[in-house]
């Protein structure tokens, strides 16, 4: 792969190398605890609360979570106590089965997967939904709509050739669509790919990150504008260790008020002995001054475009890490926000995906500096 003018003004920024260029806001977060808790049975295997992948705030202690495994919306109950931000207890409702626009059930053998992200749309009482495939067809993701009464189809958005998400047809296996997030006083959608399409560039090394396309969409999930985004290197994770493979890339996205948006990396490392290491990180992120990378020059592919381009500013907030496996569960792929607290801040939540099963683990996590209280969801 050639080094081409864009690439080179990424290269000057240090962003590759992982140096963040830090937004004027005004944002801290803090730790508060981690909660494991089992939940989500079902005698009938559709319906069990397992690969849970996104998760969106509806208000009260109420949530919404998307499994990556079944065609399933999941009410959640969490209660977090409202002088430290712990998390008391979690408890899911009934599932909701999501249908085509006729209402006839998805298949569970080729439409079950591969939901990633949920956003909420309280004017029309639904919710749009970030997949890596369209329909039974994996060779394009989409972002689809569904009641929350029914769980009927009510728009598909697909990453088809004669879309302006086409690009995002270039993704990686398993490795596109994973993100999805609503302004709520805005009415505007931001998605994201989790690793660097084919078209962009490789993937992260121990001393490279890798670049990710922010796609900002209106309320109607119209396509607007389009920054670059540069994931963390893998050198964090390594110590002393000899990394044998790794992955990093963009696994949720969080819109609050007014043009803050949050983001969340994950990253998993393997070594040569002992289990892979994960890192999640939340950046507050600012557009101002980026390039809009969905203009010609740069829509078909960052690879081969001579244009220089100026990537989205990111500032770490905070950081977690912790081992994979079955017993761990520390795949954090969901990011929520959640109840004001009594000293004014806001929680923010965190699920993991579990892979399979109902051992459920969330994380609690306290959010400083949201002056603007977000218009109230349903």
């Amino acid at each position: 792969m050639r080094v081409v003018a864009g690439l080179t003004i990424l290269l000057m920024l240090g962003m590759l190398s992982g140096c963040d260029s830090a937004p004027t806001g005004g944002l801290r977060v803090s730790k508060v605890d981690r909660f494991d808790f089992i939940g989500g049975e079902s005698s009938d295997t559709r319906m069990v609360a397992e690969g849970l992948s996104g998760i969106v705030y509806v208000g009260d202690n109420q949530y919404l979570v998307v499994s990556d495994l079944h065609a399933r919306i999941h009410r959640l109950s969490i209660e977090v106590d409202p002088t430290t931000g712990r998390i008391l207890s979690a408890e899911f409702g009934e599932p909701l089965a999501l249908t085509d626009s006729l209402g006839d059930e998805l298949p569970e053998s080729d439409q079950g997967p591969d939901r990633e992200g949920i956003a909420l749309d309280p004017a029309t009482d639904s919710v749009w939904i970030a997949n890596e495939q369209t329909g039974s067809d994996t060779t394009f993701p989409s972002i689809s709509q569904h009641s929350l009464e029914t769980g009927a189809m009510m728009a598909m958005v697909p990453a088809s050739p004669r879309s302006e998400l086409f690009v995002f047809s270039k993704a990686r296996t398993n490795q596109s669509l994973e993100s999805l997030t609503r302004n709520a006083d805005k009415g505007e959608i931001w998605t994201a790919n989790e690793q660097a399409l084919t078209v962009d560039g490789g993937l992260p090394t121990r001393s490279n990150g890798a670049v990710v396309r922010l796609q900002r969409l209106d309320s109607g999930c119209r396509p607007m504008t389009q920054y670059a985004y540069v994931t963390a290197p893998l050198s964090a994770m390594t110590a002393s260790r000899v990394v044998e493979w790794g992955i990093s890339g963009v696994v949720d996205l969080l819109a609050l008020s007014g043009d803050v948006l949050l983001v969340l990396e994950r990253a998993v490392v393997g070594g040569l002995v002992g289990k892979p290491t994960v890192r999640i990180r939340i950046y507050e992120v600012n557009r101002a001054g980026a390039t809009d990378i969905s203009r010609q020059q740069w829509a078909d592919g960052l690879i081969d475009s001579t244009e220089p381009y100026v990537p989205i500013q990111k500032r770490l907030l905070v950081e977690l890490t912790g081992k994979t496996g079955p017993e761990s569960n520390f795949n954090f792929e969901g990011l929520a926000l959640g109840p004001r607290l009594e000293s004014g801040e806001r929680s923010l939540i965190l699920i993991a995906d579990n892979g399979t099963g109902t051992s459920q683990t969330l994380y609690a996590l306290r959010l400083v500096g949201l002056d603007q209280e977000p218009p109230t969801d349903l």
